[in-house]
């Protein structure tokens, strides 16, 4: 099976540039996967910000700041996970953060069994 991504990912620019593209179209969708069947527009005023701020998010031509995922996470009861790991780590962790895999969900937390709703 073909590795996918750039054909040299032993050159540091090219791994570079493969875990930011992978990075923002994950977060695009999941912004996307979060807002879920509102409109960009009431989605922006849930979370405190513009609907153009959303609109790009989705469209994968931004990053969201540490803050606007801090707001997303707040308005919708979710949490925020971020950090750092070498590419080697990255590349094992790279099928497990697609939109397929870890699809985000807006159903509340279960309040009788005290489970939590994944993300």
């Amino acid at each position: 099976m073909q590795e996918e991504g750039p054909d040299d990912l032993n050159d540091p620019k090219s791994r570079h540039d493969y875990i930011a593209s992978h990075t923002q179209n994950f977060l695009a969708a999941q912004v996307r996967a979060l807002r879920g069947d509102r409109t960009q527009k009431a989605f922006a005023e849930l979370v405190g910000i513009t609907q153009q701020q959303v609109s790009q998010l989705e469209r994968g031509h931004s990053y969201p700041s540490l803050r606007v995922m801090l707001r997303i996470a707040a308005a919708l009861d979710h949490a925020v996970i971020a950090g750092w790991v070498d590419f080697a780590t990255f590349r094992q962790m790279r099928d497990h953060l697609n939109t397929h895999s870890m699809p985000p969900t807006t159903d509340p937390p279960d309040q009788e069994s005290g489970a939590e709703t994944p993300c």
